[in-house]
Formats: C-alpha cells, sequence, structure tokens
C-alpha cells in the first residue's frame, strides 16, 4: 500500500493502477505458493511417555552400535571392580538414607534393597545396575578411577543395562560429556537441553501442552523430558573441565538437579578430591554415594592378553610375570586401556595377512622405559601406526603417515582453540582458520559471484569492469568489518547504530573505489552519489534488521518445516523496506523515476529490494523455518547431521532465486511494455542475485558453508584431507581411534588427544 500511496506521488494514477495489479497478481501467486508448502507441525496431544519410549529405542540402537566400534566387547567386556569411593568425597551414608525416606510420596525404590552402609556398594561388572538402581537410596552416583580404568565403559555398561529394564513411559538414560559445559556461561538445564537437541534434533519438535509440563513451559521435546524427569544425565568426564570450573560445576549441579533426579557423575579420583578439598569452598555432589574403581587383577590381565594371541600366546609369558608388580609394564597395563593398547600392538588379527609383529618383550627393558610415563608414551605412539596397519582386514585409504599427520593437527585443534575439549565438532572446525581469513574468503567468493552476475546487465565494458572490481574489493573489506555486527555482544540498540555505521563505511568504500576506478577507465562518475545513497540504505536496512532480531548463526539445522504465517510477515518488510529507497527519491526530487527503474545499475533502488528480500528470508529463517519431527526412533550422528544441515543451506538458494524473481517481474512490468519474454536476460540477473543472496543466507544460518571453506583452507595448507568427513568415519567405524558421543568425535582417550597434542605435526611425504 505504502509502494502505491508514493507512486501515485511520483508519477500519478496512470501507473499506479498499473502497479496495484501486479502487486495483486504476485501477491495472489506468492500466498499459493507458500500455501503449498505450508505443513501442519506436531500434535499437540502426543504423550510425552511415547517420546521417551521411542528415544529410548534410539538410544538403546546407539550405544550398541558404538560399543561394536569401540570393540568393547571384543573378545569379551573386560572385567571392572570397584569399592566404595572415600568417605570424604561422598555423603554420609545415614544422610543418604534419612533423605531418600523422607522425600515426599516415599523413597523412589524399596529400602529393603539399600545397602546396609557404604561398604555394600562393593561389586564388579553387571553388578553396576543394581548398585545403582538397588543399593543407592538416593540413586544418585558418583564413579572414580584412574586414567584407563574403564569409567566411561562402566558408564556405557549401565546405560544398557538400564535400557533393557525401563519400563514403559519411564526414564530414560542419556549419556552427556561434560567437557563442552561452563556453568559460568550456562545453565545445566540449558546445556542439556542443547545436547539434546543436537543429539536428538526431532526433539526440537514442540512440546505437548500435557499437565504434567504446564508449570514448567517447555519449549520443545528437549525442554519437556527433562523437566518432567524422564532423562537420567549419565554424566561424563568431570575431570575434563578446566580446575577452575569444578567447585563451580558442582555448586551449579546441586542448585539446578531437582533432589529426587537421578544421575551419575564421573571423573578421575584426583581432580575430584581437589575440587572438594579447595581451602575457599567445600561443595559436594548432594545426595551422592560413590564408588573408585580397581586395577584390574593379574589373573585377568594375562587372560585378556592371552585370549586372541591364538599359537603366538607364548609371546606374552615375560611380560606375564610383571603384571601386578609396580614395574613400568606392570602399572602401564593394570588398566583396560593401557592393555587395549598394548593387544592392538602386540597380537596378530585374524583374516589378516601375516606381517611383521613388535615382540611384547619390549615392554619390560626398564632401559628403554625407565617409567611407567615412558612406556605410556611409547603405547600411545605404536597405536596409531597398529591401527592403520596396512594388514589390517579392512585397509584404510589413508596411509599411517597421513593419519598421523591428520590426527594430530585436529589434536592440536582441540587443545589449542576449543579449551581442550574432547568434542570433535564438525561444525567448529572453523575455529581451526583465523577469523580474518575466513571473512577474506566469504567476501572474495561472494564479491566475485556478485560481480559476474552484474556482468551481463547490458552495463558498458569499461563501466562493468568498474563495477565488477569495486564490488569485489569492497565485498572483501565488507566480510573484514561484518563481525562488528554479527557476532559482537551488545543490547539490540547498539548492534543497530554499528549496523549503520557499517553501511555507511561501506557505501563511502564503494564510491571511493568507483572513482578511482572511473578515474583510471576514463568513466563518468555520474552515478557515484547513487552508490554511495544505496550503500547507506544499505545500513539503515541493516540497523532495522539487527535492532528487530539478533540471529543466531553458525549451529547446524536439522530437520524443517515451512510455517506460512511467519513468512507473511516476514515478506511485509519487503514494501517497507523497497520504500524507503523510492522516498528518499521522491524526496530528493532529482531522479527520474522510469529511467532509474530501466538502469539495473542504480544500485540503491535495487538494494531496496534485494533487501527486502533478505529481510523475509531473515525473518522466516528465525521465526518461518522450525524443526519437524519425524520419525524420533531415526539416529543422527555426525556425518547425518551434516547432511541435513547442507540440505537446509541449500534450500535457500532456490528460495532466494524465487523471491528476487517474482521482484524482478514487477520491476520489468512497470517498467515496460514489452513482453516478459523479451526481458529473459533481465530476469536471469534477478533470479541470480537472489540465489546468491539465498546462498548467503544460507551460509550465515546454518554451519555447512563454514565447514566447506574451513576444510577447503586446510585441505590447501595439507593440514587434513579433502575428504575429512569420510576420513572421521574410518577413524570411528573400523580404526577405533576415534569414538562417536551423540553427533561429536572424540578420541578414543583423553590421553590419546592429549599426547598428540603434545607432539609436533609429522610432515607429510
Amino acid at each position: 500500500m505504502v509502494w502505491l500511496v508514493v507512486s501515485v506521488i511520483v508519477d500519478g494514477w496512470d501507473k499506479a493502477d498499473q502497479k496495484a495489479s501486479v502487486v495483486g497478481a504476485v501477491s495472489g501467486l506468492v500466498a499459493l505458493v507458500l500455501t503449498i508448502l505450508a505443513r501442519p507441525g506436531q500434535d499437540a496431544g502426543v504423550e510425552l511417555g511415547v517420546v521417551a519410549d521411542q528415544l529410548a529405542l534410539v538410544v538403546k540402537r546407539q550405544w550398541a552400535e558404538e560399543a561394536e566400534a569401540r570393540r568393547v566387547n571384543d573378545p569379551y567386556p573386560m572385567p571392572v571392580a570397584w569399592r566404595t569411593a572415600d568417605a570424604a568425597l561422598t555423603e554420609p551414608w545415614t544422610r543418604l538414607t534419612g533423605l531418600a525416606s523422607s522425600w515426599p510420596g516415599g523413597p523412589p525404590g524399596d529400602p529393603a534393597g539399600w545397602a546396609a552402609d557404604e561398604a555394600g556398594l562393593a561389586g564388579h561388572d553387571a553388578q553396576i545396575h543394581e548398585v545403582f538402581a538397588h543399593r543407592v537410596p538416593t540413586r544418585r552416583l558418583v564413579v572414580l578411577g584412574e586414567p584407563g580404568s574403564g569409567k566411561t565403559v562402566l558408564l556405557i555398561r549401565l546405560l544398557q543395562d538400564l535400557i533393557e529394564r525401563r519400563q514403559d513411559g519411564g526414564p530414560v538414560p542419556v549419556l552427556f560429556s561434560l567437557a563442552s559445559w561452563d556453568p559460568n556461561h550456562d545453565s545445566l538445564e540449558a546445556w542439556l537441553t542443547d545436547q539434546l537437541r543436537r543429539s536428538h534434533p526431532d526433539l526440537r519438535a514442540p512440546a505437548p501442552t500435557s499437565t504434567a509440563t504446564r508449570g514448567t513451559r517447555p519449549t520443545d521435546l528437549a525442554q519437556a523430558l527433562l523437566a518432567t524427569g524422564l532423562i537420567i544425565p549419565l554424566l561424563d568426564g568431570f575431570d575434563e573441565l578446566p580446575p577452575t570450573l569444578h567447585t563451580v560445576a558442582l555448586d551449579t549441579l546441586n542448585r539446578t538437579m531437582p533432589a529426587r533426579q537421578p544421575l551419575v557423575l564421573s571423573s578421575r579420583a584426583v581432580p575430584y578430591r581437589a575440587a572438594l578439598t579447595r581451602p575457599d569452598a567445600t561443595v559436594r555432589l548432594n545426595g551422592a554415594a560413590g564408588i573408585h574403581l580397581l586395577p584390574l587383577t593379574p589373573e585377568a590381565a594375562a587372560d585378556y592378553l592371552r585370549r586372541d594371541a591364538g599359537g603366538t600366546a607364548h609371546r606374552w609369558n615375560q611380560v606375564i610375570t610383571h603384571l601386578g608388580t609396580n614395574t613400568p609394564a606392570g602399572q602401564a597395563l593394570s588398566t583396560p586401556f593401557g592393555l587395549f593398547l598394548a593387544r592392538t600392538i602386540y597380537n596378530p588379527r585374524p583374516q589378516v595377512t601375516p606381517g611383521p609383529l613388535p615382540h611384547p618383550n619390549e615392554l619390560c627393558d626398564t632401559a628403554v622405559y625407565p617409567t611407567r610415563t615412558a612406556l605410556d608414551t611409547h603405547l600411545l605412539n605404536a597405536y596409531i601406526p597398529a591401527a592403520y596397519s596396512p594388514h589390517h582386514p579392512n585397509p584404510s585409504p589413508w596411509t599411517t603417515p597421513q593419519a598421523l599427520h591428520t590426527l594430530t593437527f585436529l589434536a592440536h585443534h582441540l587443545e589449542n582453540h576449543r579449551d581442550g575439549t574432547p568434542d570433535l565438532a564438525w561444525w567448529e572446525l572453523h575455529h581451526a582458520v583465523s577469523a580474518r581469513t575466513q571473512r577474506i574468503i566469504y567476501g572474495a567468493f561472494f564479491g566475485i559471484v556478485d560481480a559476474l552476475i552484474s556482468m551481463f546487465d547490458g552495463t558498458p565494458r569499461n563501466d562493468s569492469l568498474a563495477e565488477v572490481v569495486s564490488l569485489v574489493l569492497a565485498s572483501t573489506v565488507l566480510s573484514l568489518l561484518l563481525p562488528a555486527v554479527r557476532r559482537t555482544p551488545g543490547t539490540r540498540l547498539t548492534l543497530a547504530l554499528r549496523a549503520l555505521a557499517f553501511g555507511l563505511t561501506f557505501s563511502l568504500l564503494w564510491a571511493a573505489l568507483q572513482f578511482l576506478l572511473s578515474i583510471l577507465l576514463s568513466l563518468p562518475q555520474e552515478k557515484l552519489g547513487e552508490l554511495a545513497m544505496g550503500w547507506l540504505l544499505f545500513g539503515i536496512g541493516a540497523a532495522l534488521l539487527t535492532f528487530f532480531r539478533r540471529v543466531r548463526t553458525g549451529v547446524p539445522k536439522a530437520r524443517v518445516r515451512w510455517h506460512l504465517g511467519s513468512m507473511l510477515l516476514g515478506l511485509l518488510w519487503v514494501p517497507g523496506l523497497t520504500i524507503t529507497g523510492l522516498a528518499i527519491d521522491a524526496l530528493m526530487d532529482n531522479v527520474d523515476f522510469d529511467y532509474d527503474i530501466q538502469y539495473i545499475g542504480n544500485i540503491w533502488f535495487v538494494i531496496g529490494f534485494f533487501l527486502g528480500i533478505l529481510s523475509a528470508l531473515v525473518h522466516m529463517t528465525s521465526r518461518g523455518v522450525r524443526s519437524e519431527p519425524s520419525d524420533l526412533t531415526t539416529m543422527v550422528g555426525a556425518a547425518p547431521l551434516l547432511a541435513r544441515d547442507r540440505r537446509v543451506c541449500l534450500m535457500f538458494v532456490p528460495m532466494g532465486g524465487l523471491f528476487s524473481g517474482l521482484l524482478g517481474l514487477i520491476v520489468m512490468h512497470i517498467k515496460t511494455e514489452q513482453r516478459l519474454s523479451e526481458q529473459a536476460a533481465e530476469l536471469a540477473i534477478w533470479v541470480g542475485s537472489g540465489m546468491v543472496i539465498g546462498l548467503m543466507l544460507g551460509a550465515f544460518h546454518t554451519a555447512w558453508v563454514d565447514l566447506a571453506v574451513s576444510r577447503t583452507h586446510l585441505a590447501i595448507r595439507r593440514k587434513v584431507p579433502w575428504r575429512l568427513m569420510p576420513f572421521l568415519q574410518d577413524a570411528h567405524e573400523h580404526r577405533g581411534v576415534l569414538r562417536q558421543t551423540g553427533t561429536v568425535y572424540q578420541f578414543r582417550h583423553i590421553e590419546l588427544q592429549r599426547h598428540l597434542a603434545q607432539q609436533p605435526q609429522p610432515p607429510l611425504t
């Protein structure tokens, strides 16, 4: 309507009715398209118990496959035994029984099954379920142990036992890696919810409006499951948090977790003890009992080493005499992880072409390995060559030097760029590339694409060359200025002012570049004012967008659906921002309306349209593109999440072309009486430019383009292979060097990551 009013002022009634008919026709077409695309959302009547049942199926299948990938049961589950934890690290037993007995509604289990005292928690292997579910009155347990003692494997075993014994509609055990939690910035509930959404994207679906969740008002299924106690958190790796956060993390756990919430927390014993014995504060996990894992017995270790050695079992005779002693070999082989490394390195594998194997007697040579640290280092050094042996039944496409080179780089990335977290998330790989490098790549790429499109607008060759060079250079500098708007914290008003300054700076930059190039190419400078005015408009539009909605970026997106109301609301920005440019023209009274529309190079008018498209798509992304549940029993790992995120990103390309093409039809219908078939080249420019905007928005709202840019840059520098994701999948599924937790990869053990991070990246030959 505003557009039509301004049209009457500028052109009179004779053209206003023509424009009204076009606007009406296109609006009807847009409404029809959006109606076809619109789909219903999640059924608000779904029962959370049903959702929990579906999630349990996913978790069960996920950890069955992960246990197989980690070779937890190969050749058989390694025996694990434990004693009760030191009394100073847990609550007194009488307090635990009194606490559980005093809960409203009674204790969570049968008091007859409770242990008589702390000593009753001792056990081994499959008894972990009985200890957690029956012997501990509060169903809160701290699992302590030395490095490599099997804490994570024990949690996996507990998770599988809980899943097998779970009743329909009951709570679901979920394993969380604590290393990525920052209790200073994220509440525990928010972090757990985000982890659920990331590992199970279909839990982003709207929460049901049931009585059980009405008080907490959860926004999606992930929040609802946590709020109603249908998730049992198994929190792994407390010691992998920075030591300065240990006390804060325990305090946050106590403040945010309901008293009746069952949970398990695992940690190395020394860091956990240090967190509880700080001079400034003493914080224990409320209502928690504790167990401490024991070293493997010499008999169990010897049986494990000989079990699949076949006819070469005698090679372990000398090593076995050291088991259970204080020698370096006895200490290094007292944990499941140490035994796993030794078995992988020294035992032959079935169905493998015979090849030279090192002899395990070298583990007993104290002249070469005088300490446990020296022997641990040797085992870690020899593990990756053994995993990537050319005699492996599934030979790797990557050689041992290539694998070691890449894995060392990734370990450096996690330690140096991700604060030592074990979570190798593909959407965070861009942190391995400097922000300035990324922005230059983005700016140059989109500048080149835009410039190539602009070369087909009928502008004289020299003028087009000036525009191409200006676009590339200005876009590159634009990308360097963008973080001031995109990522810097601040209020919305502050961000809006920064965006306005950004637009002003870019307008002056582009005008200056065109001015210099026009002098060099002997071109007229009559369009410089329009260029500056166009980017002033760009700054105003960016400021408005930033003020009304700050967009979250860099997070992978999963399944989406169209939301008709939000998309239509977003499209209301199109006439609003477009009229801003037309109103400026009318007020300045120095531009001929018909001439400027015909001249596509009139940058400020075109930018008015493009800002309308951009704002509509931004609004649709923020509000209209929402998670849509499909089958909650579908597992999503790192690779499937990447595929989904890529589809969401590329979805914006045809969308941008569609909306831009529709606006192009409006412009061409207003400016000429020629048939539309004669305007194919001009329409192609509109569609192409819209597709570029769509790709920019896709890159802005998803993580796939970040990964593609970072991977390409790192591959060119020979830091990672070009096929990075297949490399990670192979390292996880066939080599066992990586493990997968939800949608992130991790090194098989944190010690392997830290060991590689301390080594220089070996050169590729």
